[in-house]
């Protein structure tokens, strides 16, 4: 005997692919002060990216067409276009990367990873909150994760291009949410992390 199981009983396998943008194209003085610093964290968002070659980021995407999506920041929209250019792309701004206030020190130069480095050690600890709080980031990567679990139940496969301290602390939540991590790619430009998860129907 033959049992024919309806498709709407059968479970589904979910994808998300969540991928940090491309490198962006801005000049870094070696040292600075914070104003300088602040200045650059500014000019990042809107500075252009370098060219790459989008064939081994695709490579490991599993999916021809998928949903995909990004953050509102013109990086992350860039290598989208990039990756995916015969495919419709919807960008989100609870995506963006969290926005990090430089902590003012006068007349100490530092290099600027040194600055974005401390300063967010100190947003870690609730004593920068100038741009961004980390109560309210926290909310919105709940916000993030909620949206991205639907689009994959609505689309079964979904790519998020965006930024590296978001999709670091999206990909803990989502494993903390009963997602499996296929890939971790890290939080380097253009790495790409994979996670499924297989849902039973309603």
């Amino acid at each position: 005997m033959i049992v024919v199981v309806p498709a709407w009983a059968q479970s589904r396998k979910l994808d998300i692919y969540l991928v940090r943008h491309a490198k962006v194209n801005i000049d870094r003085p070696t040292v600075m002060g914070s104003k300088k610093a602040a200045e650059l964290v500014k000019a990042y968002n809107s500075a252009p990216i370098y060219d790459f070659d989008p064939a081994p980021v695709r490579g490991l995407i599993e999916a021809e067409h998928p949903k995909v999506v990004t953050s509102a920041l013109p990086r992350a929209i860039d290598t989208a276009c990039r990756l995916f250019p015969d495919d419709s792309i919807t960008g989100y701004s609870v995506f963006n990367e969290y926005q990090l206030g430089i902590v003012r020190i006068p007349l100490i130069p530092m290099p600027y990873p040194v600055w974005t480095g401390f300063s967010r050690l100190m947003w870690l600890v609730h004593l920068n909150s100038e741009a961004e709080s980390r109560p309210e980031t926290k909310a919105r990567l709940q916000a993030a994760t909620n949206l991205l679990e639907e689009l994959a139940r609505q689309n079964s496969t979904v790519v998020l291009v965006g930024h590296g301290y978001l999709i670091s602390e999206m990909r803990r939540e989502l494993a903390k949410r009963g997602w499996q991590i296929i890939r971790n790619g890290g939080n380097n430009n253009l790495a790409v992390s994979h996670l499924e998860r297989t849902e039973a129907p309603n």
